[in-house]
């Protein structure tokens, strides 16, 4: 007997498989050099499909360079939600160090080897997908890094919130304005580090600078 709601499944679990190949294989390429010269062929070659099917679920390499970003972003707040801390700041200062591109003790060497690999070309300490993506979000106008309900400003706010009811944070501010500020300075700090070439441990500057904004 026909079952349609079998053909149904079958067709998402189909269009689902063919965004992740083109996901992956963006990612692979992107990491791999500068994204100016990775073409949209290049990214359908890589995954097996027609550029036509590109555009079905992208609109263009920018588009899916950000899709990436927000899958990331969402992969290390949950990661860091998942660990304990003994204090409201030992979490804030975490997440801020991994925002910033220090990803030891979220990610393990080993067991996340692909997604690292993937990602950021780790293992190379380049984390040339990061700059591009920074570089990107310059040329969209930086939309997505400052949404309010983005995951990582989200735990960052409440984080900052904890903190302050708890007496370990005493700043005569409300904590939305805190939490501009705290994210003015990582942000700036991974901007300068992307123009830089990626020269030096941006996530060091950005502790030491918020720690700076935050205890004195």
């Amino acid at each position: 007997m026909y079952n349609n709601d079998n053909k149904k499944i079958s067709r998402k679990e189909q269009a689902l498989q063919t965004r992740r190949k083109l996901f992956n294989a963006g990612i692979r390429l992107f990491g791999a050099g500068d994204i100016d010269d990775v073409r949209i062929k290049d990214i359908c070659d890589e995954a097996g499909v027609s550029v036509g099917i590109f555009y079905h679920y992208f609109s263009s390499k920018e588009d899916l360079m950000m899709e990436a970003y927000r899958f990331f972003d969402e992969e290390i707040v949950s990661r860091a939600r998942r660990k304990v801390y003994s204090s409201n700041l030992e979490a804030l200062y975490f997440i801020i160090g991994y925002q910033c591109g220090n990803y030891d003790g979220l990610f393990d060497r080993e067991a996340d080897a692909q997604i690292l690999e993937i990602m950021f070309h780790y293992e190379a300490g380049e984390l040339l997908l990061w700059r591009h993506v920074l570089r990107i979000q310059l040329k969209l106008g930086g939309i997505s890094v400052i949404e309010s309900d983005r995951p990582m400003n989200v735990y960052i706010h409440e984080l900052i919130k904890c903190a302050l009811c708890s007496g370990e944070l005493v700043i005569d501010r409300p904590a939305e304005e805190i939490t501009e500020t705290v994210l003015r300075i990582s942000r700036g700090v991974m901007f300068d580090w992307a123009v830089r070439g990626g020269s030096y441990k941006a996530y060091e500057y950005a502790l030491r600078d918020v720690k700076g904004y935050l205890e004195t």
